[in-house]
């Protein structure tokens, strides 16, 4: 009985007979390996005995994590295989397939990630040109007819007179200051939400004077050749024709302007004058003009 029982239980030691204690111990073997294979020889005290199988359960183990490194940008296998696993070997069908499904998850990535990085690198320059360099304007009435008509689109210059911090105004890198005759977009000084565009008249320390329609800036006539008298005047209360205006002197840092349709703009002469730190920039192109087509990229002067 002896050595049947020894033949039936090897992992018996020598002299024990099965017992009510032993017969289920020596199943723990069994229940524990499928898990972790080798694991049971432990728990009879045989470890040994499952050196080989705890061998399998490591090589699967290092297989699954260099298959876990190739999220990382690393070849499946490079881990457990660095020249990648010769052909018919048990892991080269899995490698391969975890590759290609690598580089096909990599691209779609790569694609989104590209586009995603070009629309915000469109948007930051997009508001850094619009708030620094260029804006685009529509000419909602004819106050500055015929230069300007209703409808016009034009391009605005706001480096020309320095670099402006946002919402502040103030000036931060001085580049150079308006002139007679510049037409500016500006900062409507009695609503601060409307952007109004005229024509620069006066200067700091000008002295402006109409008479009879004919500009005097310091005592000598402007030369007045875009200005525009046409018939009638604005039916609005309030807007009556300033054919006599003056005289005025422009205070530092402010300029004096006019709309080139004389008798319907609304402008210094009613309101008074627009500190330069409203002045936004200077027009200087039309870049779209419906119906009229033949202003289309007309230079304003």
């Amino acid at each position: 009985m002896r050595g049947k029982a020894n033949a039936l239980f090897p992992a018996a030691r020598a002299g024990d007979e099965p017992t009510k204690h032993s017969f289920p111990r020596r199943w723990k073997k069994g229940q524990a390996s499928p898990p972790r294979p080798g694991h049971g020889g432990h728990c009879v005290r045989r470890s040994g005995r499952g050196i080989p199988f705890r061998g399998t359960h490591i090589y699967r183990q290092l297989g699954k994590f260099a298959l876990q490194t190739s999220a990382f940008g690393l070849h499946p296998c490079a881990k457990v295989f660095p020249g990648g696993p010769s052909p018919g070997h048990p892991w080269q069908e899995v490698c391969l397939k975890e590759k290609a499904a690598q580089d096909t998850t990599l691209k779609k990535k790569s694609v989104l990630r590209e586009y995603a990085e070009a629309a915000v690198i469109a948007v930051i320059l997009a508001l850094f040109i619009r708030t620094f360099v260029v804006q685009a304007f529509k000419i909602p009435s004819g106050s500055m007819e015929p230069t300007l008509l209703v409808g016009d689109h034009i391009l605005v210059n706001k480096f020309i007179y320095g670099v402006k911090i946002p919402w502040i105004r103030k000036t931060l890198i001085p580049v150079s200051s308006p002139r007679h005759g510049d037409v500016v977009v500006f900062i409507y000084p009695l609503d601060k939400s409307k952007d109004f565009i005229k024509r620069v008249i006066g200067l700091p320390g000008d002295r402006i004077e109409i008479v009879d329609r004919t500009i005097y800036i310091n005592g000598k006539p402007f030369d007045d050749k875009y200005g525009y008298y046409g018939p009638g005047q604005r039916s609005a209360p309030g807007y009556t024709r300033k054919d006599h205006f003056g005289p005025v002197t422009v205070p530092e840092g402010h300029v004096f302007v006019m709309g080139d349709n004389r008798n319907h703009s609304y402008d210094s002469r009613f309101w008074g004058f627009v500190p330069l730190s409203a002045v936004k920039g200077k027009a200087f192109i039309i870049y779209w003009s419906w119906p009229h087509w033949k202003r289309f990229l007309h230079v304003i002067h």
